[in-house]
C-alpha cells in the first residue's frame, strides 16, 4: 500500500481527527474519508499548483511591461552609443519572455482557474467543519451526523459540480464573449488588474517605437530645414 505525500496528512489530520470524535456509522465514515477527504486533498494539490504558475506568470507580464517601454526609450534616444546592441538584444528577450507567459496565461485560463479553484476549496473546507459542528444549515432541533450525513453528501458534490461547470463551461463562453465583443477595442496603457493579452502588448510596444521614431524623425526635419537659411543668411 503506498503512503500519500507529506501535504496529504497535514491536511486530513485536523479533520480526521474531529471525524473520529463523532457519532457515525463505521460505511458513512468510509465514504466520507474516500470521497470528502481524498477531494479535499485533490483540491489542496491543485490550489499550489495554479498558485505557482500564475503568480510566476504574472509577475513575468507585469514586470516585463513596464521594463520593456523603459529599455526601448532609451535604446532610441542613445543610439551609437557602446553598449546600445547588448541593451537591444536584452529589451528583445525580455519582450519575448513577457509575450510567452501572457500566452500561457491565456491559453490555460491561469487567472480565472486561481480564483475558482481558491474559492471552491474554501467552500468545502468551511463545508466539512460545519457538518462536523452541526452549525450552518446543519443546525437543527435534535439533529445528529447520521441524519445529516445525506444532505452533507449533497453539498459536497454540488460544490464540486459547480466548480467543473465554471471551470469547463463557463470559462469556455466568457472567452467567446470577450473575443467576439472586444475585437478593435484596446486600452491606451495596461491594466495591472488584468491579463494583457498579446495584441494589447504589440500595440503599446508599436505605439512607443512609433513616438520615439516620430519624434527623431521630425527633429531631423527641423535640422535640415534650418541649415540652408542659415547658410544664406551667411
Amino acid at each position: 500500500m503506498c503512503s500519500r505525500p507529506k501535504a496529504t496528512i497535514e491536511i486530513e489530520h485536523p479533520f480526521k481527527q474531529a471525524l473520529s470524535t463523532i457519532s457515525l456509522s463505521a460505511e458513512k465514515r468510509t465514504i466520507i474519508e474516500e470521497r470528502y477527504i481524498n477531494l479535499l486533498y485533490e483540491s489542496h494539490m491543485r490550489c499550489n499548483r495554479i498558485t505557482t504558475l500564475y503568480n510566476t506568470n504574472r509577475v513575468i507580464v507585469t514586470i516585463g511591461s513596464i521594463i520593456v517601454p523603459a529599455l526601448m526609450s532609451i535604446e532610441l534616444t542613445n543610439s551609437g552609443t557602446i553598449g546600445i546592441n547588448s541593451l537591444h538584444w536584452i529589451t528583445w528577450i525580455i519582450s519575448l519572455m513577457v509575450t510567452i507567459s501572457n500566452g500561457i496565461m491565456t491559453l490555460f485560463k491561469f487567472d480565472k482557474k486561481y480564483y475558482i479553484l481558491h474559492t471552491s476549496y474554501e467552500q468545502l473546507k468551511t463545508e466539512g467543519w460545519q457538518y462536523l459542528a452541526l452549525t450552518g444549515q446543519y443546525k437543527h432541533s435534535e439533529t445528529t451526523h447520521e441524519n445529516e450525513f445525506t444532505l452533507f453528501c449533497r453539498t459536497i458534490e454540488k460544490i464540486r459540480m459547480r466548480q467543473m461547470d465554471e471551470e469547463y463551461v463557463k470559462i469556455q463562453e466568457m472567452n467567446g464573449k470577450s473575443n467576439s465583443g472586444q475585437s478593435g477595442i484596446l486600452g491606451n496603457t495596461f491594466d495591472i488588474q488584468k491579463t494583457p493579452s498579446n495584441e494589447d502588448f504589440i500595440i503599446q510596444v508599436t505605439k512607443i517605437v512609433k513616438e520615439q521614431m516620430g519624434g527623431k524623425k521630425d527633429n531631423a526635419i527641423l535640422d535640415k530645414s534650418d541649415t540652408p537659411q542659415n547658410e544664406n543668411n551667411a
